[in-house]
Order: structure tokens, then sequence, then C-alpha cells
């Protein structure tokens, strides 16, 4: 079970954040007032002035807006995260988007099939060690298995095209012919090819005290196929423990696989058209077994109870802080436009404008909201980033592959949901400016009066 004490902190670390720079901000206003005491003109260096002069309440929006603009970049970032890695880790647990066992049909028939972008063929097969254990080869075509299958992004530090590059034969392999006098079987068995074969070695398989460079030995039916190791991997798609990759054009150096008795060990992988999923799952399925199904390893993901909850926890969450910022923001400006009735009558009366006036009141509103959302996203990418161990352990427990290997950011939704919080602020801003101009100059030297 995951601890749900995990999924907590983020918020708490926010209120943290937040206390701290309840402590700054005073000095960071201070500073800009101070910056801005050469600027030319009255209204920007007035405003800036009675903001330092005051830091409270604009001490309070800024962290509102910051909080709320923060958790918003947080749930958008790590939901677009979340729904992203999920995909690809369903791709990878799959090894394609299909993975079947092609019964008649040959590669030609599969990859011409509509909605087929590209087939790959590989060759498995399980072979006993010296230990007893079974050890899995995987034979694959390096021209075309980066084309089907991928690592999710962030996952390991290699690609697939790495992996290919490394069993890609250096020059143009020769065709070999065969022995029947030497062979034990020699209708599979190939043994005009000395050199050994380039190998990738998962490191559970790798022998103790063997490295890159050694050449090793498996038995395939009594017969020995040499390696060399050329790589030393963790994870392979749908692939654990003890495993080796090869080439399948060389592995064919040893063996012929063409023999009926190896039909079994074969499988396509393809890379296929989304919009025709379902159309193409249903004529693979006539004559084909299906292996395995990327759609249908993400609905196992997407449908685990923790991991939608969290993801619809950050949501709402986000939401409910941006709703709460924006009132908070309207009654704290609400409260300091009552105050500041005096104090722009007296500016009135000493000559500023009605444009000066609401020059200084959006030139105050703009500078609060801007570092609010500058705190904000200062806010965001820390518990972003920060937070993704702790969370993928929370998940990873729950869900096996529902983690965040990737941050990736969903610019368009984050630039709606920016404009969104900025027209909120803005219109408040406007309708405090209305409100000012309302009660006139005379009302409020009559208060003054008072």
């Amino acid at each position: 079970m995951a601890d749900p004490l995990l999924l907590l902190s983020p918020t708490i670390l926010l209120i943290a954040v937040s206390l701290v720079l309840l402590r700054i901000f005073p000095y960071v206003l201070q500073l800009i007032a101070w910056l801005a005491q050469s600027v030319r003109g009255l209204v920007l260096p007035l405003g800036l002035a009675r903001l330092a002069r005051n830091p409270v309440r604009p001490n309070q929006v800024i962290l509102l807006i910051g909080v709320a603009f923060g958790m918003m970049l947080f749930m958008t970032t790590y939901n677009t995260s979340l729904i992203t890695n999920q995909e690809e880790i369903a791709h990878y647990q799959a090894g394609a988007d299909f993975r079947i066992f092609p019964g008649n049909r040959s590669l030609e028939e599969v990859q011409n099939l509509p909605g087929v972008n590209q087939a790959s063929q590989v060759f498995r097969v399980k072979i006993s060690t010296n230990t007893g254990s079974l050890l899995h080869v995987l034979a694959i075509d390096p021209q075309t298995l980066p084309r089907v299958s991928s690592y999710p992004k962030g996952m390991v530090g290699i690609s697939m095209e790495t992996i290919a590059r490394v069993l890609r034969p250096a020059g143009t392999a020769s065709q070999p012919g065969e022995d029947a006098g030497s062979a034990q079987n020699p209708s599979v068995w190939r043994i005009d090819t000395p050199e050994p074969i380039p190998a990738i070695y998962s490191h559970a398989a790798l022998p103790t005290g063997k490295g890159l460079g050694d050449v090793l030995q498996i038995q395939f039916r009594g017969n020995p196929v040499n390696l060399v190791v050329r790589g030393v991997i963790a994870d392979f798609p749908t692939l654990t423990n003890q495993f080796i990759l090869v080439n399948i054009e060389q592995l064919s150096s040893y063996l012929n696989l063409e023999p009926i008795a190896f039909h079994s060990y074969t499988e396509y992988w393809l890379d296929t058209d989304a919009g025709q999923h379902d159309a193409l799952l249903a004529t693979l399925s006539r004559q084909s077994t299906i292996l395995a199904d990327a759609e249908k390893e993400l609905i196992k993901i997407q449908n685990n109870a923790f991991t939608e909850g969290t993801r619809r926890a950050f949501i709402l969450n986000a939401y409910t802080l941006a709703i709460l910022s924006i009132a908070a923001f309207i009654l704290l400006n609400y409260f300091t436009t009552q105050q500041r009735l005096y104090e722009f009558g007296v500016l009135r009366a000493h000559g500023m404008t009605i444009a000066q006036m609401n020059t200084l009141l959006v030139s105050e509103g703009i500078l609060v909201i801007l570092l609010g959302i500058g705190v904000g996203a200062g806010i965001g990418v820390g518990l972003i980033y920060s937070m993704r161990t702790f969370l993928n352990t929370a998940l990873l427990n729950a869900f096996p592959g529902a983690g965040v290997y990737s941050v990736l950011v969903d610019w368009s939704r984050l630039a709606g949901i920016t404009g969104m919080l900025l027209l909120a602020y803005l219109l408040a801003i406007i309708i405090f400016m209305l409100m000012i101009i309302r009660h006139g100059i005379h009302r409020a030297i009559k208060i003054g009066e008072e």
C-alpha cells in the first residue's frame, strides 16, 4: 500500500515556502522602490513607495497569487507528465502498439495490412543456463525495431536506436551456406560462421567476472552459439531479469530460422495508426494471436484507483486554490480601496489627474500580479522536481509503471490557465478603479473634514 501522507507533501512544501517568502517580500518591495527612485515621473515611484511603506497586504496578495499559480503549474505539468508517461509505459510493457504471434501470416502480409505503419520480426526463445535458471534470448531486427518500440522518456539513459546501433552489423553480412554433413540437424544448424555475434546482456544474465569484449557461449538445442558482449543493460521491453539481445540476421548465421519448427518462437511487433486500432484488432485476431495490446495496457494503468485519485486530488486542489486566490484578491483590494479614498482625494486635490490615478492603480496591481506569478512559477517548478521522487514512491508502490519518469509541460494549457487568472485579477483592478472614480473628490474631502 502507498503512504497517503506522501501525497500531502506538495501542500506542506507550499505552505512552508509561503511562510518563508512572507518574511522576505518586504525587503524585495523596498529594493524595487529604491531602484524606482531614479525613474522619471510621479506615478511609478509613488506607487512603489506606498507598497514598500505598507507591505503587509501586498505581501498577502502576492503570496495568494503565487500559491495559486504555483499549484496550477504543478497540477498541469504533473497531470500532463503522468498521462504521457502512462502512455509510454503501456507501450513499453506491450513492446509495441501490437505484439502478435503471426500464425501463417508472413511479415510482408502483416506489413501491408491497413493501419500498420511498420512491422518488425522478433525471435524469442528460452534456454537453460548452467545454474538451471531460464535465460531469455531475444533476436531483433535493428533496422526496424526502433520504429516500433521505445523506452519511456527518462526511464533509462539509452535509446532503442542505441541498442540497434550496437547490434547492427558493421558491414554487409554474407549469406552462409549449410554443411549437412557436420550438423546434428542439417535443416536447422549452420556451422560455417566461426565469428561470435555481438550481444547485449542484462546485468542479471552476465556471468560473474565477465564484461565488455568477452566471448561467451550459450547452448541452443545442445549446439553452441558464440556471443561477444557488446553492452550491458538493465531493462528492455517485455523482458525482465536474465536476457540476451542479438541481431536476428546474425543469429541466422548459426541457425536457419525458416523451418516450421521455429514458427512458435516468432513474433511481429507492430507500429500502427491509433485511429484504426479497433479495426486492426479485429483483423489481426482472425488469423493471429494477440500477445499484447498497448491500449489495453494503458487502460489497466489508468484504471488504478490510487493513480487516478491522486491526479484528481491535485486538480481539485489547484482549482480550489485559484478560486480562493481570486476571492481573496478581490476582498483585500476592496478593503484597501475603502481605506485609500481619502488618500486619493488628497492626491486629486493636489492636481493628480484621473488618468494618473488610474495609471497608479494599474501599475500597483500589475506589479503585484507579476510578482505573484513569478513567485508561483518558482514554487511550481520547485514542487515539480522536488516532489517527483516522493510521489513516484507512492505511485509505484500502488501500481508498477504508474510513476513519472520525465517532466512534460503542456504550454498551451498552462497559457490558458495563466490567461484566466490574469483576466480575473485585471477585472478586479478595473472594478476598484471604477469604485474610486465613482466616489469623487468631493466625497473624499468630506470624509477628511469629518
